[in-house]
């Protein structure tokens, strides 16, 4: 005895409430009621065919290559150690404003003392003998 409706027919009954096909020109759109996403349906040789809309693939394609993104930058940054994931402190960023202008400092007064010398020698030499 062989059982009538079982898995295959359960499958196409939830099929048959999940979608609906409305005629649009020469095919049908086919609104999946589940998840709100449309495709633009054309029978050919005898079977139904069908394709997300242009937008909604475009839109589909956008947000899966955004959310692939989040996903490497979500790993990238797990294989960080913490502290390189956090901003730094604001006394991090003052010790390395101090240690700029240190480099600063240090680079003009050579630059001061080196032309003071170029300018004791150029004054020697001015000097008659």
């Amino acid at each position: 005895m062989a059982l009538v409706g079982g898995p295959a027919a359960s499958a196409q009954e939830d099929d048959a409430a999940r979608f609906t096909l409305e005629p649009s020109g020469d095919g049908f759109v086919r609104l999946d009621r589940r998840t709100g996403v449309m495709s633009y349906c054309v029978v050919k040789a005898e079977r139904l065919v069908c394709r997300l809309a242009a937008d909604e693939r475009k839109a589909y394609e956008t947000e899966i290559a955004r959310l692939q993104e989040r996903l490497e930058e979500g790993a990238a940054d797990a294989d960080r150690p913490r502290s390189d994931r956090l901003p730094p402190s604001p006394d991090a960023e003052e010790r390395e404003f101090e240690k700029a202008m240190e480099y600063a400092e240090r680079a003009l007064r050579r630059f001061y003392d080196m032309m003071q010398r170029l300018r004791s020698e150029w004054d020697e030499r001015r000097q008659p003998y």
